[in-house]
């Protein structure tokens, strides 16, 4: 639905306007002068980050859209799992000069972190679709049905995905917030608050 400019808060009242009480009120309280429409633009994920002892990370290799919060985690599981390469560079015991081994570290690093990101940088571009073309109810618009523009039929697509989502969102969810460390969990040193020095 295109957002009107000179009747803002009443587009947004058609949009979501079936929405929980506290969004309605949110809307309906806000002054027009204050709504305002900021456009968000992304490109395609990238699936190679970097050459010889040059990589991206972050944005720089992923931008996501704010949709799922998830930009500046991904960025920090990027640096959280090239530190950890690097390490491991740097105490090998291998014959492969060090120069050489940087770029091995480098290329695990970015193998290692684009199923995650990769999944999480679709299922971001999904929810702003979704956002964008979401409508709850059938409209009739011509036709033999065209008295029924009255009428608010609830779109048989809105309780389908509602049910995927109670089921599949919490899982997912889990899922992001668990966040990459699993993948490193045995290699890194747990710590403890007892473990802490005292002042």
């Amino acid at each position: 639905m295109p957002f009107d400019v000179a009747g803002k808060k009443k587009s947004l009242l058609e949009k979501f306007g079936n929405w929980c009480p506290e969004v309605v009120t949110l809307i309906r309280k806000t002054p027009e002068s204050m709504i305002l429409r900021r456009d968000i633009y992304d490109r395609d994920m990238m699936y190679t980050w970097g050459a010889g002892r040059v990589t991206l990370l972050g944005d720089a290799a992923h931008p996501m859209q704010p949709n799922l919060g998830q930009g500046g985690c991904m960025a920090i599981e990027d640096c959280y799992q090239l530190i950890h390469e690097l390490v491991q560079a740097s105490e090998s015991d291998s014959d492969v000069q060090i120069s050489e081994e940087i770029v091995l570290a480098l290329r695990r690093y970015a193998n290692k972190r684009l199923w995650r990101v990769g999944l999480v940088f679709a299922a971001s571009r999904f929810a702003s679709k979704m956002l964008a073309s979401y409508k709850p109810y059938i409209e009739f618009k011509t036709g033999p049905l065209a008295h029924l523009l009255t009428q608010q039929i609830t779109h048989p697509a809105i309780p389908v995905f509602r049910a995927f989502l109670q089921i599949c969102l919490p899982k997912f969810l889990a899922w992001i917030t668990a966040g990459h460390g699993l993948c490193l969990k045995r290699e890194r040193n747990q710590c403890k608050v007892q473990d802490r020095k005292q002042p």
